[in-house]
């Protein structure tokens, strides 16, 4: 996961990320799939309803999987950087965001533009 490279680092290291766009239901299939593999990914959902289900969400986590916010900001606000700037904010403070945004490491990257 995400979480694991930062905490640590390899030379070789695989980072499986699945962004759960449309259909929710599908990435429980899947995350139970690599469950019983072994594999540990991370899931990336958007706050909007056609991807956002709590209750996917706990279940994909209580496997053992990483959640992540699905970030799309520049493309909801047409590549205006300050509005999609202003939008991330606002979105990163809501419960859903924040419900999604888990890893530490993200929530104090200080990206300048």
């Amino acid at each position: 996961t995400l979480q694991e490279f930062f905490q640590l680092p390899a030379d070789r290291f695989v980072i499986l990320r699945h962004d759960v766009d449309l259909k929710p239901k599908n990435a429980l299939n899947m995350a139970k799939l690599e469950n019983n593999s072994g594999i540990i990914a991370t899931y990336y959902f958007r706050t909007v309803s056609c991807s956002y289900n709590e209750d996917i969400i706990n279940n994909i986590s209580e496997l053992g999987h990483e959640i992540g916010y699905h970030y799309e900001n520049m493309y909801t606000t047409n590549g205006n950087i300050d509005k999609a700037w202003d939008d991330f904010w606002k979105e990163k403070l809501s419960a859903e965001a924040k419900y999604l945004l888990p890893i530490p490491q993200l929530m104090n990257v200080k990206i300048e533009v």
